[in-house]
């Protein structure tokens, strides 16, 4: 098993522009306001890469991309006027696609999955400004951390490979890689439009 994330690797994340909806229930008690919300949406261009060199010489690339993804999240609200300073947090689901580059050719290179479901947990906090009887504005960050720990590519040998290959010298079914970090965080800050009923 070889691992990326060691030394020779070099990372690249992603960042993008993304859209979602969400409903959400409050009660309020004096001063505080509790709730639940749960959100759903996409999000293009959020992705990460590591790559990894070898003496052949050669690089592999991993690629990992975020499409949908959605949380179901408590909330805890202060009210002081029309301002609402809240924390949420709870748990998280995101689709990752995940894909492979490589100037090797004498190998033959087979990933684990494509794409999967992943889950995890989000959490951040936020302002919300009433901004008319039944609108506010929402300023919020939110950290999402989804769990990506059976991603594997299998570095096997073609018919033209020499028994001299390191990737099957030592086992004839080949190399399996994995990334060392075995989670996929992202750091979101948004800006929101609330109707309320």
């Amino acid at each position: 098993m070889t691992a990326f994330g060691n030394r020779g690797v070099c990372q690249v994340n992603g960042d993008g522009t993304e859209h979602a909806a969400h409903v959400g229930a409050d009660a309020q008690f004096g001063p505080l306001v509790a709730g639940v919300v749960a959100e759903y949406g996409r999000a293009p261009g959020v992705n990460d890469s590591v790559s990894a060199f070898s003496t052949t010489p050669a690089f592999y690339t991993l690629t990992r991309s975020l499409r949908d993804h959605a949380s179901a999240r408590g909330r805890l609200r202060f009210a002081s006027g029309n301002t609402l300073f809240y924390s949420t947090g709870g748990v998280a689901y995101g689709k990752l696609r995940s894909a492979q580059t490589t100037s090797n050719t004498v190998n033959s290179f087979t990933l684990s999955r494509t794409k999967d479901n992943n889950y995890g947990y989000a959490f951040g906090g936020g302002i919300e400004q009433k901004t008319g009887r039944n609108f506010s504005v929402v300023l919020q960050y939110l950290y999402t951390n989804l769990e990506d720990d059976d991603f594997r590519l299998q570095v096997g040998a073609l018919a033209s490979t020499p028994t001299i290959n390191p990737f099957v010298r030592i086992n004839r079914n080949g190399t399996s890689f994995q990334r060392t970090g075995e989670r996929f965080g992202r750091h979101n800050l948004g800006v929101t439009a609330h109707f309320r009923f």
